[in-house]
């Protein structure tokens, strides 16, 4: 009981996240086609090993449709469980947990628990969630850090008070967004700088969130997952 009573409020809403996504997440099969062929990639990745960690293939063929990255976190789970629908739709479920636990903590900090726990409880249970969390895409980890990216600069954008890291964490969010899901998921993050810089004014946008030093960091963190394999394979 003393454990219980020193959890925070964000600590119960990253419990209530991963009560709703993970319960029975390895009962039925994965779905075909698509679910199907990722779990297959992550799983030949870990049983390659490190050597094809910048080439996932199914068989003999290449998967060079998305980046590698995106089939890192499951190769791991694959190598932690074992080949199967809970190892390989692990990741989205995990990435669907920080997603919900972010958003109360950074809608929190400008509006009150309250907000934060009505955001967080929209998130869970929308069908995107619930289907895309509970999946074995790689499009999981990049919606999420995508989502999050907005959450974290909207808030460094409207609250003049907020620390500089929720905006430096936006940009590095938006740089993994980026590298794990290509210039699409990056696009709402830049979506919403645009429309705070057409609301709030250029300066106000410029000091929250000195997108010089901000960019730069996004470029690094997208650089460091796709560099490598372009590297390896080229841009065709």
């Amino acid at each position: 009981m003393s454990f219980f009573r020193r959890l925070e409020p964000a600590h119960w809403i990253a419990l209530g996240a991963a009560l709703l996504l993970l319960p029975r997440l390895g009962q039925g099969v994965l779905r075909s086609p698509w679910e199907a062929h990722h779990a297959a990639v992550a799983a030949r990745m870990a049983e390659d090993g490190p050597a094809s960690a910048l080439t996932p293939a199914v068989g003999d063929a290449a998967v060079l449709a998305r980046p590698a990255a995106g089939y890192w976190l499951g190769a791991l789970a694959v190598h932690a469980f074992g080949p199967g629908a809970f190892a390989a739709r692990l990741p989205s479920a995990l990435a669907g947990i920080l997603l919900v636990w972010g958003a109360f903590v950074l809608v929190r900090r400008g509006r009150g628990e309250r907000a934060g726990a009505i955001v967080a409880a929209v998130v869970a249970t929308t069908p995107l969630c619930a289907l895309l969390f509970r999946s074995a895409l790689p499009d999981a980890l990049a919606v999420g850090a995508s989502s999050l990216s907005f959450l974290a600069l909207a808030t460094a954008s409207v609250d003049p008070e907020a620390p500089r890291r929720i905006a430096r964490a936006g940009w590095l969010l938006l740089g993994l967004a980026a590298g794990l899901g290509g210039l699409p998921a990056a696009v709402p993050p830049l979506a919403a700088i645009v429309l705070f810089a057409l609301l709030g004014g250029r300066g106000t946008v410029r000091r929250s969130l000195r997108p010089v030093s901000g960019s730069a960091l996004a470029v690094a963190a997208a650089a460091a997952l796709v560099v490598p394999a372009l590297a390896v394979h080229g841009a065709g």
